[in-house]
């Protein structure tokens, strides 16, 4: 089994298939898996150690083959825990690019090693994406797919929202929550309209704050931020589609604590 990356498919698959002729003679079966999400690796192999991989692996497989350990998994513990399972098993994980002999006590903590490093790097990478990803929140710029009703204006210089024909239908059904409709009857009235949209995607839309030029996110850790969108709905009209009531100089929403801006309106 293969795991490689840094390389073209089929030069990747050569490197390998090169090692595997020159130092491991007992490799049957040779296996090329293109990168894919780390997580799900894991799991997956997690799994078939469990229920499938002993058995098949003392009558086959010896070695598992890789270009470098990153490669084989960046989750730090559990490439550890999978390691030493396969090793039980008599299956070994080696790297082409750093060649460690883990039948040795000081070859096997080496690996473990750089097994903690990968998931290191890979944790030092995260959180840059993290704290670039909320830098761009509080600049006003969303992150993700535009909500329903805007869209993305493609090769714009710079980050370029705009309300499309179905915001101006979701327009509408903010107006229709105001007056006191349920959310079944503005389903159908949106239905008419040529705008299908479930039950529960329309209620996450009413509480949603981007409509009135507002942002959430759970990387501002409650924080809302003035978007650079162009908002679809007033803030009073989002308040009073929410049923928000004005008690003692402030907006109160009994029915809905969890709405984001009620916390941050209050009347002039």
């Amino acid at each position: 089994m293969v795991r490689t990356s840094g390389f073209h498919p089929a030069n990747r698959s050569s490197i390998l298939r090169s090692a595997a002729k020159a130092k491991i003679k007992s490799l049957i079966e040779l296996f090329d898996i293109l990168p894919e999400n780390e997580r799900i690796i894991v799991d997956v192999l997690r799994q078939i150690i469990i229920e499938s991989l002993p058995a098949y692996c003392k009558e086959k497989i010896s070695y598992i083959l890789v270009y470098s350990l990153d490669r084989f998994s960046r989750t730090g513990d559990s490439a550890i825990y999978i390691a030493g399972e396969l090793k039980k098993v008599g299956v070994n994980i080696m790297a082409v690019t750093q060649p460690i002999d883990t039948n040795s006590h000081a070859g096997a903590l080496q690996q473990n090693i750089q097994f903690i490093f990968s998931k290191y790097d890979n944790d030092l990478r995260r959180q840059k994406t993290i704290d670039g990803m909320r830098e761009k929140l509080l600049r006003g710029e969303w992150i993700g797919n535009a909500p329903t009703g805007y869209e993305f204006v493609k090769g714009a210089p710079t980050q370029t929202i705009i309300i499309n024909d179905k915001g101006e239908l979701i327009k509408e059904a903010f107006e229709y929550r105001a007056i006191g409709m349920t959310i079944e009857q503005i389903i159908d009235r949106l239905k008419v309209r040529g705008l299908t949209v479930p039950k529960q995607t329309l209620a996450e839309i009413f509480k949603n704050p981007f409509y009135c030029g507002m942002m959430s996110h759970n990387l501002l850790n409650g924080e809302l931020v003035k978007g650079k969108h162009p908002a679809l709905i007033s803030e009073e009209l989002f308040l009073k589609a929410n049923e928000l009531k004005t008690t003692a100089g402030f907006k109160v929403n009994k029915a809905n604590d969890n709405l984001p801006l009620k916390v941050f309106v209050k009347d002039a």
